[in-house]
């Protein structure tokens, strides 16, 4: 098995198991959660694949998309990250998402950033993927800027949680008081 599917698999289990039990009240009793990577069917791999669905909220009302980020750093950053491109030049969540999104295709509702060190969640942030690509039509980098990352030279649009409130856009958070 390889780095990235290691991390993949190390970012769904903390999600399903750290992340999910202490913010699944954003979301209002009986809520279940549905991993989308789980399901073993053409329709599910579509979601994922097409759509960039991690998961489904089912509640009493309907069904919910949600796209998730964990990352298990030594540090807790107060932002939110999307992938914007690849040093091998692979097509990414973010522009996935960007048409999808401006093209009023299936897309996920909200997108949860994690962040979690040892088996403890640390913060998490949510934020409706519609405004995190509409805020993008503004250059303000109190709000959002594009970072390279230095070890594989990947690019990342990262947005400030604080910019992203003062600008007026609604963040749901959870934060541990360790």
């Amino acid at each position: 098995m390889n780095n990235w599917r290691d991390d993949l698999n190390k970012s769904r289990s903390n999600f399903v198991k750290v992340v999910w039990p202490k913010i699944k009240y954003w979301f209002g009793e009986f809520t279940e959660l549905i991993q989308v990577e789980e399901i073993q069917d053409s329709y599910a791999e579509l979601l994922d694949k097409e759509a960039g669905i991690d998961y489904l909220i089912k509640d009493k009302t309907g069904i919910r998309p949600l796209s998730a980020r964990v990352q298990s750093d030594n540090f807790l950053y107060k932002t939110v990250t999307i992938r914007e491109k690849r040093a091998n030049g692979t097509k990414t969540e973010f522009q996935k998402l960007l048409t999808r999104v401006n093209s009023n295709y299936l897309h996920p509702w909200l997108h949860i950033q994690a962040y979690v060190q040892a088996g403890c969640l640390f913060a998490a942030f949510g934020v409706k993927i519609e405004d995190l690509i509409h805020i993008l039509d503004f250059e303000n980098p109190e709000v959002w800027y594009r970072q390279t990352n230095k070890q594989d030279g990947n690019i990342f649009i990262v947005y400030k949680i604080s910019g992203l409130k003062d600008y007026g856009i609604k963040v749901i958070e959870f934060k541990n008081n360790l």
